[in-house]
This record gives structure tokens, C-alpha cells and sequence, in this order.
């Protein structure tokens, strides 16, 4: 039950009320992986990158078979600690598993474009539009639940610069 509450309190942009939900969730079930990478998430959303890295480590090494929202959510991570060969090995694991899983791409376009590798990240944006042809970055930013709007903004302006808009 707490698991899910911190996921919408995660959705409702409610960064602490979501922290101290999934805390509780791993309280009840110290080895429950599906909670462990849902304070991952959170931590990811709240600019706390470096400990979502520890729980999606660690929800990684609990489940035998960790869904690729597990590795997705690592590379992200990884990304936005500035770890990028790191955050590449973690989203080409999910991309393995599951081509048509357009957010790692989404993430592997800005971390080519940090790297300088314009003709991989334009390759991934390409990846992008096949899978959703109608996304949009200005719709996006409402949705997602970064706590700092400077961290989907830079994100933006990176993807934007490899061409997405």
C-alpha cells in the first residue's frame, strides 16, 4: 500500500510525502526490490541521483530477473551524476531487453550529446520518433516530477540540441 502511495505522491510532485511512503513500504519488507527502486525513483525526481544509484543497485541485486525499469531508471541516474559510460551500459541493457523502450532513449540521446557524439544522439532521436511520433518536450515537462525545473530544462535544451523538440 505504501509503495503505491509514494508513487502518486511521486506523480503529485510531493517529493517527501513519497520518501517517507516508500520508506515505510521498505521498513515493512527490507528486500522488497520493487520498493527499493521505487524510492530509487523518487530520489531520482527529488535531485538525489547518487542515492537513487544505491537503490536501484540494490533493488537490481535482490530481484533475479529485474524489469528494465530497474536498469532504465540506473541509467538515468547515472546520467545525471554526469557517470555516462555508466548510464550508456545501464540503458543498452534496457534497449537489449526491450528496443521500443523510447524513455532509455530518451535518456541515451542527451548523454551522446554530453559526449560529443552527435551522430549517435541524432541516431537516437531518430530511435525516438519511430516509437512515438508525436512526443513533445513541452508536454513532457509538465508531466514529469523533477523537484528542481532546472534539471528537465537542461535535459530539454540537450535533446532539443540533438533534435527533438
Amino acid at each position: 500500500m505504501y509503495a503505491l502511495l509514494g508513487k502518486v505522491y511521486l506523480w503529485k510532485k510531493q517529493h517527501d510525502q513519497a520518501i517517507v511512503a516508500l520508506e515505510k513500504t521498505i521498513a515493512i519488507n527490507p528486500n522488497y526490490a520493487d520498493g527499493i527502486a521505487g524510492l530509487g525513483e523518487v530520489f531520482q525526481f527529488a535531485g538525489r541521483p547518487d542515492e537513487a544509484i544505491e537503490m536501484f543497485r540494490k533493488a537490481i541485486r535482490l530481484n533475479p530477473i529485474p524489469p528494465v525499469r530497474y536498469f532504465h531508471g540506473l541509467g538515468s541516474a547515472y546520467y545525471l551524476t554526469g557517470q555516462y559510460d555508466e548510464a550508456i551500459a545501464a540503458l543498452k541493457r534496457v534497449i537489449n531487453r526491450n528496443p521500443n523502450f523510447w524513455p532509455a532513449h530518451i535518456y541515451l540521446t542527451p548523454t551522446y550529446v554530453e559526449l560529443k557524439e552527435g551522430v549517435r544522439a541524432r541516431a537516437e532521436v531518430t530511435k525516438i520518433l519511430r516509437i512515438v511520433p508525436d512526443i513533445s518536450l513541452n508536454s513532457s515537462k509538465k508531466k514529469l516530477p523533477y523537484k528542481d525545473p532546472t534539471v528537465f530544462e537542461h535535459l530539454s535544451r540537450v535533446l532539443y540540441k540533438a533534435g527533438l523538440n
